[in-house]
Order: C-alpha cells, then sequence, then structure tokens
C-alpha cells in the first residue's frame, strides 16, 4: 500500500501536488486536522485529468432479486470497504464532483407502477432519505434516464422497466447529486408474481470523486443477463424483516393529503400507503402506515427507535448519541405531516438504574435531553407541557423524591422509569 509522507485530501489532491501518478491504494484525511480519521482508498492516477479516488462496497456485482412482490421488501444494505458513511461524506464536500453508476435489469418488474400510483423501488442516500431518481435522470425528477430524450420503452412511462414487459429491459446512469451520496441501500418489489414471470438484477458501482465538471468516463460492466458465468450473480437480500403490503392495498389509486382522506375516498384495509400533506406543493409524498384506532384514522411512521436499547458505558454529559432515522422519510416529509394534521403524539421511555437526568450537586448540568426536528435541545420529558422542564410525576407530585422533578433524578440503585407522551407537534423528535 503506498503511503503518503502527510495527509491528502483526496487522490485528486495526491495527483496535483505532483506526490504520485501511479495508481493504487493510499491513506487520505479529507477534513484535514478535523474529528475524523484518515481511510485507505483506491487512486487512479495515471490517466490524464484529475485524480480520481475510488471506494467499493458489497454490491458492486450482478445481484438477484426475485420472490419480493411488495414494494421495497426487498432490501440491500450497502456496506463500503474501509469506510464510514461520515468519512465518505467528508471526501465528497472536498471533491468537486462524485458519482456512482447504477443499473436496475428487469423481467415484468416495474420500478414505478402508473397504474397503481406506487413505488416498487427505490435508494437511499446517505442521510438515509428515499430517491427516486434512477441514474442518468434530473435529480428530483423521480424518473429514468429514458425520459432525457424519450426514448423508454413504452409511451407514458417514465422508465423501460416501468413497461412490466416479459423482455429483458434496463434502466441505469449515473448519479452525480454528490449532497446525496453515497448509495446506502437499495430496495426493489414487483419480483414475486405467481402467474407471470417477474424477476431483476441490480449493480451498483463503486463511489467516485474527483475534480472538474467534466465527468471522468466509466466503463459500463456487462449486462447481467448477458454474462454467460453465473459466478457474479447472487441474490442480494440483506434483510429478513420485509415490508408487507396485501394485493388490497395495491388498489390504491390517488394519493391522498392523509390516511383519514384516503379511507374516506377509497375502500382499503389498514396498511402501507403513499399520502401528500402539502397536496400540489414541492415536498414529494411518502410511505406511512394508515390504521383505525378506535374511531380514528392514524397515520403511523416507524423510525430505528422503536425497541429498546442499552445505555451503557457513556458517562459525559449527552456522550449516548443516537440519530433517529424514519424509514426513509425526510424531516421535511414530516413536519409537513406534523403542519397537516390536528395532532400528533410520539411516545417517550426511559429506564434508569443510577442514571440521572440531571445533576442536583450542579445546577443546570444536564445528562439527558432529546433533540426537536430544528436540533434544539428539549428537556420537557414525555407527558409534560412542551415549557415544562421536568418529567411527569412533577405534576401529579409522585416522583421518587419530592425534590426533583423526575424519578431518575433520584439517582437510585433500583430501577426507575420517566415516560410518557410528547403531543406538542411543532417539535417532535
Amino acid at each position: 500500500m503506498s503511503a503518503p509522507t502527510r495527509d491528502f485530501k483526496s487522490c485528486a489532491e495526491i495527483k496535483e501536488s505532483g506526490f504520485s501518478h501511479q495508481d493504487g491504494t493510499y491513506w487520505i484525511d479529507p477534513d484535514g486536522e478535523g474529528g475524523i480519521l484518515p481511510f485507505s482508498v483506491t487512486c487512479k492516477l495515471s490517466q490524464p485529468g484529475s485524480g480520481v479516488t475510488i471506494v467499493t462496497h458489497n454490491a458492486d456485482k450482478c445481484l438477484h432479486v426475485k420472490g419480493y412482490e411488495d414494494p421495497g421488501s426487498y432490501r440491500h444494505d450497502v456496506i463500503y470497504e474501509g469506510a464510514t458513511i461520515e468519512q465518505l461524506t467528508a471526501l465528497t464536500q472536498v471533491s468537486t464532483t462524485c458519482d456512482q453508476y447504477m443499473r436496475y435489469e428487469c423481467f415484468g418488474s416495474v420500478i414505478y407502477s402508473n397504474r397503481a400510483r406506487l413505488r416498487y423501488a427505490w435508494w437511499q442516500s446517505r442521510d438515509n432519505e428515499r430517491q427516486f431518481d434512477w441514474g442518468g435522470a434530473p435529480w428530483n425528477s423521480g424518473e429514468c434516464a429514458c425520459t432525457k430524450n424519450r426514448s423508454c420503452f413504452t409511451r407514458g412511462e417514465v422508465c423501460n422497466c416501468d413497461s412490466n414487459a416479459e423482455l429483458w429491459l434496463s434502466d441505469n446512469g449515473l448519479l452525480n447529486n454528490k449532497t446525496l451520496l453515497p448509495v446506502t441501500q437499495l430496495r426493489f418489489g414487483d419480483t414475486g408474481g405467481k402467474n407471470a414471470r417477474e424477476e431483476g438484477y441490480h449493480f451498483l458501482g463503486p463511489l467516485r470523486c474527483y475534480n472538474g465538471i467534466e465527468q471522468t468516463p466509466y466503463q459500463e460492466p456487462s449486462s447481467c443477463t448477458e454474462t454467460p458465468s453465473l459466478s457474479n450473480r447472487e441474490s442480494g437480500d440483506s434483510t429478513s424483516s420485509p415490508i408487507v403490503i396485501s394485493e388490497k392495498q395495491k388498489n390504491q389509486l390517488n394519493v391522498y393529503r392523509s390516511c383519514a382522506l384516503l379511507f374516506q375516498s377509497e375502500d382499503l384495509a389498514d396498511g402501507e400507503y403513499e399520502i401528500d400533506p402539502d397536496g400540489t406543493g414541492p415536498i414529494r409524498p411518502f410511505v406511512v402506515r394508515c390504521v383505525r384506532q378506535n374511531g380514528t384514522v392514524v397515520a403511523v411512521v416507524h423510525h430505528n427507535a422503536d425497541q429498546c436499547q442499552v445505555v451503557t458505558g457513556y458517562e459525559e454529559p449527552g456522550s449516548y448519541d443516537l440519530p433517529i432515522s424514519y424509514n426513509g422519510v425526510t424531516t421535511q416529509q414530516l413536519t409537513s405531516l406534523t403542519e397537516y394534521s390536528r395532532t400528533c403524539i410520539q411516545y417517550l421511555r426511559y429506564e434508569c438504574f443510577g442514571s440521572i437526568f440531571r445533576s442536583t450537586i450542579y445546577p443546570g448540568l444536564r445528562y439527558a435531553w432529546w433533540e426537536a426536528r430544528e436540533g434544539t435541545n428539549q428537556s420537557s420529558w414525555g407527558g409534560v407541557p412542551s415549557n415544562v422542564d421536568g418529567c411527569e410525576c412533577s405534576l401529579t407530585d409522585t416522583c421518587k423524591d419530592r425534590n426533583n422533578v423526575c424519578n431518575c433524578d433520584s439517582n437510585r440503585n433500583e430501577w426507575n422509569t420517566d415516560g410518557g407522551l410528547l403531543t406538542d407537534k411543532t417539535c417532535s423528535l
């Protein structure tokens, strides 16, 4: 492995400095003296133009998709070799251009069903937000590259695969919005039909970053369906928990602003549906779970923290940090949902054993808080109004110690709990 005598920020900087013009593996440190650790990458330095930084992963081969009918029920998590998402984000920030090649080859499998108004496939950005622009298409278009030159296989569709034809087709191209890269997850569906042949192959190229506006030529790999050998064609599913949507739910014909309006207008069972809270506004529709509860229709959005998670070994205030990701739904989309809804609630609970929220010895020292959608720290725990600094037990005068405003602040060597509903929809988690 080549090891420069000082840390360069990218392969482009290595080449521009004259340190080396030899292809190979190098250490880079995109944030310089910042807190992000250096990491190793492949550098292409021998060709004319900018040096190219290349980071490979576990999805740079043909991966088979079959037997997953529901939207997004197939899932492949993209793991990058030797680099974290934080490190790769720093790389994109110091590079003029970054891109990633993406391809889906389909046989009777759609990306977007125009008839059912359902998206069966998407990819997730580095911020875990769902993206519907396929490689080669304009950003935020929700389309594929074939729409640019009006060459889609079926007129009126936005992707070749959306023709749902019983022959092999492909949608592919470069993703080049570096504020979204790298790709962190791939989701597909419509490959589990019982009465028709439905399947697909996906391929994701390495993350490439370089300086310059001109796209560095990318040698497109062979088609998965035309490769004689099956050695590079595997099942790519990386989860055993698919999203389940019934056949009846797929009959949703229109996108409504809320689950309540959807159920008022269409005879549908509880399940996963697209809603569009801002209507004709710029925020894209997204998928929620619509359920009936006690005579009310509720939109439910799940996330990565809806299970018990242990906190131990973190002594400094706020040193334990859990970013909450809402199944690919952005904060902007969730904000539009809260603004359109009359009521929004979220349950929050902390179970503690000798662990406190705030110090009674050092006034003003807080060990725990949660962040609102604007990034502001909140000290009103579940069950109290947003302007109350404390927990639910302080309202009923039932805290373990009368002088405290939370049970956990008693700092006892026994299990205690503070929990309740957050109800201020202007500052949700």
